[in-house]
């Protein structure tokens, strides 16, 4: 059985108030997860979590948690920084000081093993043995004006995948590498794995379509894919990720509503209210999986302000865009 068939044969499927769904709802419900599991052209994730503190609501008041979720999605912590006072590692930075800022904390809190945790220190350690030429090049000061020429003679689109390659890396290691300045959200393909970050909290269940892999996320075990691109760069590559055995997805930015069905939280799972109207419109399975679920967002920047996120962001063609709500002096 499909280990989300799994997931969901234990729990009762609930909408967006709390209440079990109807025989209709449920049984669309199911017919939708069978299709949604044998499609080929998607990867499931699942994010595990205690509470989401940015949404300023108990997960028990379910009304309130859910339409926070279903309408403006997870986003990294990097949204809950107003952006006023910082520009390094803002999304489309590219510039000298964010690479000079990225080799130094390769170099020095990295390479000197610089964490509190023993067991980060530990990771890290095997990390490092297991990557002895990206270790001697970034231990190496002398190597940082290679390092930034070789990234200033790229055009601006490689200078980005450059950045996120080795921000994602930052924020795998953990928030003491890349503070909160993150723009990653961290994600499983395995439930099990999810349910340890879980504890007593939710489980979200969302998906990322084949055709939009490349642009949202860096996957553990495509790191040699990436690592050719890295290479053919001449900069340093790692070959072994450090926490390999959590079959990690870095998602950019964070989980849009459109690509997640729902979360479980104690013995229930609550499904997105939006694809629930699918279900009436008798949407394909295939558009769903490939467009994501139609979401009206007009009240986008209402809900946005009853939590603790200070913006949002955009994905065109695949290229980001950060926006600010309404009431900022900022440009969107």
């Amino acid at each position: 059985m499909h280990q989300l068939k799994r997931l969901l044969s234990k729990l009762k499927l609930k909408d967006s108030q709390g209440n079990e769904l109807d025989a209709t709802n449920k049984k669309l419900f199911d017919e939708f997860v069978d299709n949604f599991c044998s499609a080929n052209n998607k990867t499931i994730l699942y994010r595990g979590t205690e509470s989401i503190p940015e949404y300023n609501t108990s997960i028990f008041d379910i009304e309130k948690f859910a339409n926070i979720m279903f309408n403006i999605g997870l986003k990294s912590i990097y949204y809950t920084n107003d952006g006023s006072n910082k520009k390094l590692f803002c999304l489309n930075d590219c510039s000298e000081e964010l690479f000079n800022s990225i080799f130094d904390k390769l170099n020095d809190k990295l390479c000197n093993r610089k964490f509190a945790a023993l067991g980060t220190i530990e990771k890290v350690s095997s990390f490092l043995n297991s990557n002895e030429d990206f270790y001697n090049y970034f231990r190496t000061e002398a190597n940082r004006k290679d390092f930034l020429s070789k990234i200033d003679n790229l055009d601006e689109e490689k200078k980005i995948k450059v950045k996120d390659y080795y921000l994602s890396l930052m924020h795998i290691i953990g928030r003491s590498m890349s503070e909160n300045n993150s723009y990653m959200i961290s994600t499983s393909t395995q439930i099990k794995i999810a349910e340890k970050f879980k504890k007593d909290g939710i489980l979200i269940v969302s998906w990322i379509p084949i055709t939009e892999r490349r642009n949202l996320i860096i996957k553990y075990n495509e790191v040699n894919k990436l690592n050719d691109k890295i290479k053919k760069m001449r900069l340093p590559y790692y070959v072994i990720s450090p926490y390999i055995e959590q079959k990690e997805f870095c998602v950019k930015c964070g989980l849009l509503p459109h690509y997640i069905i729902g979360y479980s939280h104690e013995d229930s799972f609550i499904v997105n209210k939006h694809l629930l109207t699918e279900f009436n419109m008798a949407r394909d399975i295939e558009s769903i999986i490939k467009d994501g679920i139609r979401i009206n967002q007009e009240r986008i920047n209402e809900i946005l302000k009853e939590t603790k996120y200070k913006r949002g962001f955009s994905c065109i063609d695949g290229y980001y865009y950060d926006w600010y709500n309404i009431d900022s002096n900022k440009e969107i």
